[in-house]
């Protein structure tokens, strides 16, 4: 049965494991390497070991007959206006446990969670060609706001 709840600092171990996967997985796409060396934490687990009581971060663990297969790091991140956003950094599911409600479930808690911390919109990111993440997000209806473009030099 596919459930989602808060990650504890018993999960650690586990979803850095995740953690690790999902920043490898990435790596492998396109823009991977430039998300890598720009935008990246440079220590990704320490990170999200002091993340994990941040009130302004959720972190959400997705399970299968509860076993860890899934991980989504989100932030409370504030605006102009009174009311802040919710960033969805970080959303990955274990390759052999997608396509079966996962990600849903941890979307669901991570947005629940966000919500009642006050946001009113949401924010995440996919890479160029990721069609796979970027469908993921437009079935619980986000659309593109905003586009990044990145060229290295030539030559």
């Amino acid at each position: 049965m596919e459930t989602a709840r808060a990650a504890s600092a018993a999960d650690l171990p586990a979803v850095a494991e995740l953690l690790a996967r999902a920043i490898a997985e990435i790596r492998q796409k396109k823009g991977g390497e430039a998300w890598w060396r720009i935008d990246a934490a440079v220590d990704p687990v320490a990170e999200l070991s002091a993340r994990l009581d941040d009130p302004d971060v959720v972190v959400t663990v997705g399970l299968i007959d509860d076993e860890p297969v899934g991980l989504i790091v989100a932030a409370v991140s504030p605006t102009r206006e009174p009311s802040p956003i919710g960033l969805i950094e970080v959303v990955y599911v274990d390759a052999g446990a997608r396509g079966v409600g996962v990600g849903e479930c941890m979307l669901d808690h991570a947005i629940g969670v966000l919500e009642a911390r006050g946001c009113d919109g949401f924010d995440s990111s996919a890479l160029p060609g990721d069609r796979h993440t970027k469908n993921f997000f437009e079935t619980f209806g986000f659309t593109a706001r905003r586009l990044i473009m990145h060229r290295r030099p030539r030559g």
